[in-house]
């Protein structure tokens, strides 16, 4: 398998605390991609995380519109229409990785939202069924 880089976090170095990392892979491929985590040491030694499989149906692509959008209040659109199945979880999620929207229920087709709660910024529509997961991103402005 090849493995491309989805990005690089800077680890905290020694804690004794539980510490918690997250990113998000903002372009997936279409069809079956496979992740795992590298963590590299100060001395440059390192390890493989298990790797994880997931599955990308239809063309993988949530369309946002418009987008850029106004904050404020205006309006835009999360079209699935190009996904044969529904969702389960739609999570608009910020910059910093937190969630700031969170809707679950029966979704397909086109979803009417509005940035009314939103600040200016670049965000990530994330969509998840099972096992299945996309994410398209969202400006703001």
């Amino acid at each position: 398998m090849d493995f491309e880089i989805v990005t690089i976090i800077e680890g905290a170095g020694n804690s004794t605390a539980l510490l918690d990392y997250k990113t998000i892979d903002a372009t997936p491929y279409t069809g079956t991609s496979f992740y795992r985590l590298k963590q590299t040491d100060f001395d440059g030694a390192f390890e493989y995380s298990e790797v994880r499989r997931v599955e990308i149906e239809g063309d993988g692509i949530v369309n946002v519109y418009p987008n850029p959008v106004q904050s404020g209040g205006a309006d835009f659109v999360v079209d699935l229409s190009n996904f044969n199945e529904s969702f389960e979880e739609l999570r608009i999620i910020d910059a910093y990785g937190k969630t700031v929207y969170l809707q679950n229920k029966d979704l397909k087709g086109v979803i009417s939202l509005n940035t009314k709660n939103l600040a200016a910024g670049i965000y990530f529509i994330q969509l998840t069924k099972d096992s299945l997961k996309t994410t398209s991103r969202m400006i703001i402005h």
